[in-house]
């Protein structure tokens, strides 16, 4: 059975401040109580989908205006990039950023171990005899990490301030004047300082043309384009008969494109995942509200039972959307999730002890 959108309003409030209107809603249909939820779960779940398409939207917005006018002359020639003259073009445009996000970049890719080196790791600290591969393959990251902790050490005698906005060319500047002893170290802190920067690449020899980790921007291969922004790279083939120029209004519609489709997919996935879980607790509470009717002496069936443990998951699931707005708005609430439990535990028993109470 559907439900009906003109009762949502009323079933909202009910669900929020009557705890009695959980008689009705649990000789309701089963199938209302499931659409219901779905479309109180479709604002938490476009919150930060939306949140994150729009960041990555004002971001796209800035990489398309430093790369403004820096195109190479390209065109696509039935489903074919072609760049005259050239198979390779790359472009950067500077970007400040902190001190403190540039450490923590070189901390993170060079300290943390990957799954098999971690699993060795552990091996070794329990007395395990490793083999000569294995043992060179933690001596690789030990040494990627000893060149980290001296790039970190660098960084810290030559910008001391973690709050001080610097740019990869002020770094390159440094490192000319006064190079770590080590090589390595001097490249390590190189690469990561460019990772800020916008960039545009032309790559016609590769297949599917990357950026440098972290960088933002667009790279072009022989038939396709991936966008480098927010979370995951993508990337999207040139219909195999299409002809046209590429130049800044097309990185305009690129960015438009990706902005869309990404808030598509992650809004898809994350009311989806909000759903399933919002139905495997409702099987909880389902189980909860029956003992609670059972210590009353009360007899209800799970076909009374699951829509009460679902309806009761309304004042979680607003205090979560209020949660995240206010975590957008930059303020913490603390343990959120186990916050959002214990109001749905309280509406659920209340609701369960009201449909045990003679009407």
């Amino acid at each position: 059975m559907g439900f009906k959108i003109q009762t949502w309003p009323a079933t909202l409030y009910g669900c929020l401040a009557d705890f009695s209107f959980y008689r009705e809603l649990a000789g309701r249909p089963l199938g209302e109580a499931f659409i219901y939820l779905l479309l109180l779960l479709l604002v938490p779940a476009l919150l930060l989908p939306g949140y994150l398409a729009y960041e990555t939207n004002r971001t796209l917005a800035e990489v398309n205006q430093s790369l403004r006018g820096n195109l190479p002359l390209l065109r696509v020639d039935q489903g074919t990039v072609i760049m005259d003259g050239e198979d390779y073009y790359h472009f950067e445009a500077e970007n400040d950023f902190p001190v403190e996000r540039w450490r923590s970049i070189i901390a993170i890719f060079s300290s943390t171990p990957d799954w098999e080196t971690q699993r060795l790791i552990r091996r070794r600290e329990a007395g395990e005899e490793l083999t000569g591969e294995e043992q060179d393959l933690i001596a690789s990251f030990e040494a990627v990490r000893d060149r980290g902790e001296a790039a970190l050490a660098w960084s810290a005698r030559h910008f001391p301030r973690e709050e001080e906005m610097i740019n990869s060319e002020r770094v390159e500047r440094q490192l000319a004047e006064t190079p770590p002893d080590d090589g390595e170290v001097g490249e390590l802190l190189e690469k990561y300082s460019r990772s800020f920067n916008y960039a545009f690449r032309v790559d016609l020899a590769a297949e599917e043309p990357r950026l440098p980790p972290g960088m933002m921007g667009y790279a072009l291969g022989p038939r396709s384009y991936t966008v480098f922004a927010a979370l995951l790279p993508e990337k999207i083939d040139f219909r195999e008969g299409a002809s046209k120029a590429i130049n800044d209004s097309t990185l305009e519609r690129w960015r438009k494109t990706y902005v869309l489709n990404l808030l598509l997919k992650t809004a898809g996935a994350a009311l989806i995942f909000f759903y399933l879980i919002s139905l495997l607790l409702a099987l909880g509470g389902s189980a909860a509200a029956g003992l609670t009717a059972s210590l009353l002496k009360c007899s209800l069936s799970f076909r009374r039972l699951y829509p009460i443990a679902l309806y009761a998951l309304t004042p979680a699931v607003i205090f979560s959307l209020l949660a995240q707005a206010a975590q957008l708005l930059g303020l913490v609430i603390p343990y959120p999730v186990f916050i959002a439990l214990a109001v749905y535990v309280f509406y659920l028993i209340s609701a369960a002890r009201n449909c045990c109470t003679p009407a």
